[in-house]
């Protein structure tokens, strides 16, 4: 394992340019994308921390969590793209991008560095830089969170390179800096102790005391932001995201061995890319396939058993996408997806690995073959690289706004409710009424229990004038959720509007029963109260 200055010149660099460019035209329809109201307004747009560089504001992004998330450097990048941009959506997709192009560039020298064989790192290059999955990373402006934390993870992985071959103090520490800068982008960056030790296994000198000790400070700071990430984990998540369903650990376990399956297969056939894979229905019992994928986990113990037959970066490619997937995973906590593109981003980094360590092994094996067919063969590869280029390229389209975003989820899960809500709140912002009506009533067929969605279509219902249908919903609305005050504030506006002053007053007086110091229920109760003393104003 050697680390060092690496000349790329001749036909070599030139194919290096080419995947550079390759890559920032693949994303160019990203600077066409806009917002999308999926996170971005609880980072950015809604965000008041966002918007000034003072101490204050430095100081409530480093003290505060957001979606129940500790991730105060990417939200600081934000606050310096607002400073001087405010909120131009092009300037955070751009930097996104180029962060991402930056971090292929480093995967390249990481993956030399560790084989030492330029054409491997050059095919890890090329697939980090273009598939498909990497476009939720870099086309999701929130998701800079994403692009960011690899970018110091790898920083950090090339500076343990760079220890392991020549053992300075300052690569070790600049190493664990690094790190820090990592937890501080994501906590997924808790993974990278992990990845150190087997690093160390897959060198030359391997592990020992000293290996393990050496590892005590990385340990130590990750276990502070997992405290950190599981103490932000427990707080509540936003009102849009209703229905959470529960797992028995035994389920756990097998909702995570068909999303590792599920990352094994996008990898070599990504299509139907979603921004959401719904969970299963809660239930005792999962549908069978979930497990049968149990085998995932046989698949993963015979890897381990025949480690020392296995080509030694074979075995570290698997162990280290098991390992920064790892967290990911459903064992501890089950969130709102199955799987997301957006957990393959470092992962898959380990797979392409493998996939290079399997094309090099071929070439040796059938060299004089090969290369009597060179021609085929690089009619092939640029095949492949047409294929992931273009297939990138149209997902970056989906990210252009709400509409396309969650027609895309509609098209790929036609019996999820999510999608609906979400694409009828963006219909409702462009007053499309009808449209949003629909949406709103294709969900609820799907999730009749949602009380949101009844309080919204009662809005849409207010607004076209169908004022007895409006009240019929928001009264669903609170048979299945009974103290939400924002329902009551709506049905006692209608009330008034319909000047039923009476029921009115009892709805004001019911949120008042849920939260008595409501200063704008006070108000408006008072307001109603100093219009009936009129006279005149009939109750």
């Amino acid at each position: 394992m050697s680390c060092g200055y690496l000349k790329i010149k001749g036909f070599f660099l030139l194919c290096f340019l080419s995947v550079i460019i390759l890559t920032a035209v693949s994303f160019l329809p990203c600077l066409n994308n806009g917002f999308v109201k999926w996170d971005d307004p609880l980072y950015l747009l809604e965000n008041p921390s966002v918007r000034g560089l003072s101490l204050e504001h430095i100081g409530d992004i480093f003290t505060s969590f957001i979606n129940g998330n500790y991730q105060p450097l990417t939200v600081l990048s934000f606050a310096v793209e607002y400073h001087f941009f405010q909120y131009t959506p092009w300037i955070y997709h751009l930097n996104n991008v180029i962060v991402h192009i930056i971090n292929t560039v480093l995967v390249f020298y990481c993956v030399f560095c560790l084989t030492g064989k330029k054409f491997s790192a050059f095919l890890v290059m090329v697939l980090f830089a273009i598939h498909p999955t990497r476009v939720e990373s870099v086309a999701w402006v929130t998701e800079r969170k994403d692009v960011l934390f690899t970018l110091f993870y790898l920083l950090s992985l090339m500076q343990y390179l760079f220890y392991l071959n020549k053992r300075e103090i300052k690569n070790i520490l600049c190493c664990f800096l690094f790190f820090l800068l990592a937890l501080l982008s994501k906590p997924a960056a808790v993974s990278l102790p992990l990845v150190l030790l087997l690093m160390d296994y897959h060198s030359e000198s391997g592990l020992g005391k000293r290996e393990w000790l050496e590892k005590i400070p990385f340990v130590f700071l990750s276990l502070i932001f997992g405290v950190i990430a599981i103490y932000a984990a427990r707080i509540p998540f936003p009102e849009h995201y209703p229905y959470l369903p529960e797992f028995s650990f035994i389920n756990r376990i097998f909702l995570s061995s068909v999303a590792l399956y599920l990352y094994i297969y996008k990898l070599f056939i990504p299509s139907d890319l979603s921004a959401f894979y719904p969970l299963p229905s809660a239930s005792a019992f999962l549908p069978p396939f979930y497990y049968i994928s149990g085998f995932m986990y046989v698949f993963l113990v015979w890897i381990w058993i025949q480690r020392s037959r296995l080509p030694k970066n074979l075995f570290f490619g698997m162990c280290f996408f098991v390992l920064t997937i790892l967290f990911n995973l459903h064992y501890y906590f089950v969130g709102r997806v199955l799987i997301a593109d957006r957990f393959t981003y470092l992962p898959y980094i380990g797979l392409f690995l493998i996939i290079s360590q399997v094309c090099e092994l071929m070439y040796q094996r059938h060299k004089l073959w090969l290369e009597a067919r060179k021609g085929v063969f690089l009619l092939c590869l640029f095949m492949v690289l047409f294929f992931l280029s273009y297939h990138t390229s149209i997902r970056c389209g989906v990210w252009r706004n709400n509409i396309t975003l969650w027609s895309d989820v509609i098209t790929k899960f036609p019996q999820e409710p999510m999608g609906y809500f979400n694409r009828a709140d963006s219909w409702m912002e462009q007053k499309r009424w009808d449209r949003a009506l629909a949406d709103y009533s294709r969900g609820l067929q799907l999730l009749p229990q949602y009380a949101r969605a009844y309080c919204a279509r009662a809005n849409v219902y207010v607004i076209m004038g169908q004022y007895q249908k409006a009240l019929n919903d928001y009264d669903r609305a609170l048979v299945h959720d009974p103290r939400d005050v924002n329902t009551y504030f709506n049905k006692a506006a209608l009330y008034r509007m319909l000047e039923n002053y009476d029921a009115s007053l009892r709805n004001y007086d019911m949120i008042l029963k849920i939260d008595p110091q409501n200063a704008a229920a006070k108000k408006h109760r008072q307001v109603l109260l100093d219009q009936i003393s009129k006279p005149g104003v009939n109750l």
